[in-house]
């Protein structure tokens, strides 16, 4: 079977993608779902690099992001 054994996630505060505010490894990922926590940042893009995998291929079915929205200052 294939695992994900590792991945980056990395937060930006900018719709394109350059100015990183965040970032975490998440370990190896569980089929019941894996909580990877940041400290309260600002956040419009979250990108997700599968770093080492179990298999030949490997891919996420599904992320959840609990969040909440603010008016821009």
């Amino acid at each position: 079977s294939t695992q994900v054994l590792d991945a980056k996630i990395r937060l930006y505060s900018d719709i394109n993608a350059a100015q990183e505010v965040a970032s975490n490894t998440s370990g190896v990922l569980s089929e019941n779902g894996t909580d990877i926590l940041f400290a309260d940042v600002r956040a419009r893009v979250v990108r997700i690099e599968i770093s080492s995998v179990n298999g030949s291929t490997a891919g996420l079915a599904e992320i959840e992001v609990i969040a909440r929205g603010e008016a821009n200052p």
